[in-house]
């Protein structure tokens, strides 16, 4: 492609009739040309940011909330993000939501798997060994295996000390 060509393209991508180009326009059409393409990973960037301000983490208002005060936008792996508020009462008062939260989240939690607990147990009781399914990648049952109880109180016990935890 000439270099008249090349000048018409450029134009046409930046909304301008052909013609000639002034010297600006003649650098910019040359970086443009000379810079690689790049895209960023920012999924990748978003999996940092949450590895590094910690789980669990929570949706405030349109924002993920981390333990540490961080937000990042709910929307985007883009962001924005929000450091946490540098006014001590501001801070005070995400941390007591974010406490709030996890409490109602947690407390819930513990409810829903009490009651699947006792549900199972019961059904145990008349029915005996449970058995879960596996299915794999697709939805497809790949194979039965026995239901291990334990691993669910295990879990209920978990939620119980993290309550107790709660200021």
């Amino acid at each position: 492609m000439g270099q008249e060509a090349l000048k018409d393209v450029f134009r046409e991508q930046m909304g301008q009739a052909p013609g000639r180009l002034n010297a600006g326009e003649l650098n910019d059409l040359w970086i443009s040309l000379s810079l690689p393409a790049l895209e960023v990973d920012w999924a990748a960037l978003f999996r940092d940011f949450c590895q590094q301000h910690g789980e669990p983490v929570f949706f405030n208002n349109g924002w993920l909330l981390f333990p540490d005060s961080w937000q990042h936008s709910a929307v985007s792996h883009q962001g924005p993000i929000l450091p946490p508020p540098s006014d001590p009462m501001a801070a005070a008062q995400l941390k007591q939501t974010y406490r709030q939260i996890r409490t109602t989240v947690l407390r819930r939690q513990w409810a829903e798997l009490d009651s699947l607990l006792h549900r199972l147990r019961r059904l145990e009781a008349e029915r005996g060994g449970l058995e879960r399914v596996v299915r794999d990648g697709r939805g497809n049952v790949v194979r039965s295996e026995p239901l291990n109880l334990s691993e669910l109180q295990d879990r209920l016990d978990w939620l119980a000390e993290q309550l107790q935890e709660q200021p």
